[in-house]
């Protein structure tokens, strides 16, 4: 329904290239909040793929605006993307509460990748995929 009374040539340059969307995502924590385990399905609707592995950066945004990053690995365009990171105890702290964001990037935060379903963040660069905490 989104496309209906658009020209094929307004779907087509729509859809060039790939043009990943976040189906559903899952975050799991432990109390201490010392691990944080994210899962991820995304659908590419485009026409192309990802041709080149492409980094992967967490960053948490707290209430006050503070950030922390944390490398989360690599992505190759996979429907799943799954990761795991840690955190010192205390490094978050669980009174407070967290956005969630990645980055997904070909490093040095050059040309990110910024998903169909309108989560991205223009300042940080990144997609909305959760929040966590109070």
């Amino acid at each position: 329904a989104l496309f209906y009374g658009m020209t094929s040539f307004d779907y087509i340059s729509s859809h060039m290239g790939y043009r990943f969307v976040l189906d559903d995502s899952v975050l799991s924590y432990d109390d201490a909040l010392t691990t944080l385990q994210c899962e991820l399905s995304l659908t590419n609707k485009g026409f192309g793929n990802l041709l080149k592995e492409k980094k992967l950066t967490l960053i948490l945004v707290d209430e006050d605006g503070q950030n922390i990053t944390r490398d989360a690995g690599t992505w190759t365009g996979d429907s799943r993307l799954s990761f795991c990171t840690s955190f010192e105890p205390g490094e978050l702290s669980s009174e407070k509460s967290y956005d969630i964001y990645l980055r997904i990037d070909s490093g040095e935060e050059r040309y990110c990748i910024r998903w169909a379903n309108g989560l991205w963040d223009k300042e940080l660069q990144a997609n909305r995929i959760g929040h966590i905490g109070t």
